[in-house]
């Protein structure tokens, strides 16, 4: 943009291209510092008793993208102890993961005995039959949509850190899955 002169609007364009060149280096940057708190030891979530039903609807309503309908399933009351901060990170990444391929994503969670499992569901293309045995591995990406291939390594961290689980699939029906398994709050 500084080789020679330029119109005004060819210096706006060339801003903004550094702006989100900015942005995502930050982001990546971030991303990475985050894992390397969390495999050192020193993200220790500060778990407390969190209504999972209501941060899948703060979610739900939060994550907006074009063209695309993010539902939550109402269900019932579910508790469990977690870190807010923390899993709302994994759940607006997984959400917006699913966002940008697909048209309609789906966030659920239910309760089986002593577990909560906590669905982000979508219609789209699903993951690559090579890529899902590694989906949770760092700086693996199923495409070039400008992610750093750390938010599901992340996700992992973050839930081992809970004593919970993550898992992903593609739905039989078409689309991707990923499941989160946490503990519920014993009363």
């Amino acid at each position: 943009a500084l080789s020679k002169e330029r119109e005004a609007d060819a210096y706006r364009e060339a801003l903004h291209e550094v702006l989100a060149a900015t942005e995502r280096a930050g982001s990546g940057v971030g991303e990475l510092l985050e894992l390397a708190r969390l495999d050192a030891g020193q993200a220790e979530p500060r778990k407390a008793p969190l209504r999972i039903d209501l941060l899948l609807e703060e979610v739900g309503a939060s994550v907006r993208v074009d063209e695309v309908e993010i539902h939550v399933q109402p269900g019932e009351a579910l508790v469990a102890n977690a870190d807010y901060a923390l899993l709302r990170q994994v759940l607006e990444n997984l959400t917006h993961n699913a966002a940008s391929r697909a048209r309609n994503v789906e966030l659920s969670a239910v309760r089986a005995e002593q577990m909560i499992t906590v669905q982000v569901a979508d219609d789209g293309p699903g993951f690559d039959e090579d890529l899902l045995p590694h989906v949770f591995e760092r700086f693996r990406r199923g495409d070039n949509r400008g992610s750093s291939g750390l938010g599901m390594a992340i996700a992992k961290s973050i839930l081992d850190a809970h004593g919970g689980s993550v898992s992903a699939a593609n739905r039989t029906t078409g689309g991707a899955i990923v499941k989160l398994h946490l503990a519920a709050h014993q009363d």
